[in-house]
């Protein structure tokens, strides 16, 4: 007899646990799935968001490139211009070889402060692209951890605390089981009695 009741009492902890299981599956299934589909549509918009920002990003910085190879190259173009002019004057002009030298000297005082008049001012446009570039950054890192912070709220809100519910069944599965344990030895020990 002692032999029936430990068969029988191992085969219901074997379907006690697959209940629980079952039971498990039935609340907290649609809401798992509902949880990874939103996981998966963030990180798809995390992934398309980064992507267009590392393109704006590399738009920026190819035009900003672009504009200082331009300005560079005329500054050059200039320069050279500038020496060709020189070359042909003192050429022409040896015989007012001192009064060149002087309109030279000015010249090139003008050039240089131009020349640094110019770099200062790209130096100035580069430093304010990158500042601009460097707050366009952080506006959008602010914007995507809000985003996700919301987002993160919002699914701590839905989500069911699974270890509360978790103890809840199992105490409501020992108090059945216990329940279900004295009616079945009551069972047994009555036609012992007989």
């Amino acid at each position: 007899m002692g032999k029936k009741d430990a068969k029988a009492t191992g085969g219901m902890n074997l379907a006690g646990g697959e209940n629980i299981d079952q039971i498990r599956q039935l609340l907290f299934g649609p809401q798992v799935k509902k949880l990874e589909g939103l996981i998966a549509k963030l990180d798809e918009k995390i992934t398309k968001d980064l992507e267009t920002f590392r393109t704006a990003v590399d738009s920026r910085l190819e035009t900003m490139e672009s504009y200082v190879k331009n300005e560079l190259e005329s500054l050059v173009s200039a320069l050279d211009a500038e020496r060709g002019e020189r070359a042909d004057a003192l050429g022409r002009l040896t015989t007012e070889f001192r009064d060149c030298c002087a309109q030279q000297a000015k010249k090139d005082k003008e050039l240089e402060k131009a020349q640094e008049k110019t770099a200062r001012d790209l130096r100035e446009f580069v430093l304010e692209q990158g500042k601009s570039l460097g707050e366009e950054i952080r506006r959008k890192h602010q914007q995507s951890s809000d985003e996700l912070k919301r987002m993160a709220d919002t699914l701590r809100e839905e989500h069911v605390d699974r270890a509360v519910l978790s103890s809840l069944f199992t105490e409501t599965a020992l108090k059945l089981g216990d329940g279900l344990m004295e009616s079945m030895l009551g069972e047994a020990a009555a036609p012992d009695e007989e």
